[in-house]
């Protein structure tokens, strides 16, 4: 007869192989077996990426957050223009310039500055700038 030990013993084992099964089954039905996987969205490397700047009027670039007062266009959207896909920075940036809107300030121009490798043997990087649009925005105080 088995003791009572030896029952809860007996069930951890079922349990925990019941357990090592099916997350082997659902790992293979979905192709990612994390972490023996190769995780597709980091297994292709990007070959590009951008950045939403300020150029201010003297040519110097600064971040949007150093921005406040932004009087932009209505139809502002950065999205389109040069843009090569969806860009969390993109939203960031809009999302900046909404909460910080006023009267404006001196005229600043929205650059996107993209980031491209170029492909073959040397793999250098092209830098390519795009005006996006031009706006009114004060320097925030430190």
């Amino acid at each position: 007869m088995s003791t009572a030990s030896e029952l809860r013993a007996r069930t951890f084992t079922v349990l925990a192989v019941a357990g090592i099964l099916a997350y082997w089954g659902s790992a293979m039905a979905l192709g990612e077996a994390y972490p023996l996987s190769q995780m597709m969205m980091f297994s292709v490397p990007e070959a590009h990426a951008s950045r939403v700047i300020v150029r201010e009027a003297d040519g110097s670039f600064a971040e949007i957050s150093a921005f406040e007062a932004w009087s932009c266009p209505i139809d502002l959207d950065l999205s389109g223009r040069c843009s090569p896909g969806f860009s969390a920075q993109d939203e960031l940036a809009m999302e900046i310039i909404r909460q910080r809107r006023g009267d404006g300030g001196g005229p600043v121009t929205l650059v996107r500055r993209v980031f491209r490798i170029e492909p073959g043997g040397q793999r250098r990087m092209a830098v390519e700038e795009c005006d996006l649009a031009v706006c009114r925005a004060q320097r925030r105080q430190p």
